[in-house]
């Protein structure tokens, strides 16, 4: 029995080790997270790189810029960065303000604003 209860505290340890050893693998055995979002367009009737498309820019609450724009089915933002120093840019325009046209094509949107 005492041989026993030495060997308790090793199961213990190693039972909690192994909790913190599992690792989730969503894109298969890779263990890699899942993809969220993809820098293209990914759709089939309208695609066309994105770079080649005409953007807008939004004014998020803080002050600064994201470039958008909405191709009907999807829709796409990243932050605007200074191309010198890859900080955001900021301070130049109306909170909550849309400059430019955002829609991308004539293809309707699946929920309107």
């Amino acid at each position: 029995m005492a041989e026993m209860m030495r060997l308790v505290p090793l199961i213990t340890l190693g039972l909690l080790s192994a909790c913190g050893s599992t690792t989730v693998a969503p894109n298969g055995t890779t263990g890699t997270p899942p993809l969220l979002a993809q820098a293209r367009d990914t759709g089939w009737i309208d695609r066309k790189p994105l770079n080649q498309r005409q953007a807008a820019v939004a004014i998020d609450p803080d002050g600064c810029q994201a470039w958008i724009i909405d191709d009907g089915a999807e829709g796409y933002a990243a932050n605007r960065r200074d191309p010198a120093s890859g900080l955001p840019v900021c301070g130049h325009g109306t909170p909550g303000y849309v400059y430019g046209e955002p829609r991308a094509t004539d293809f309707p949107d699946i929920l309107p604003y």
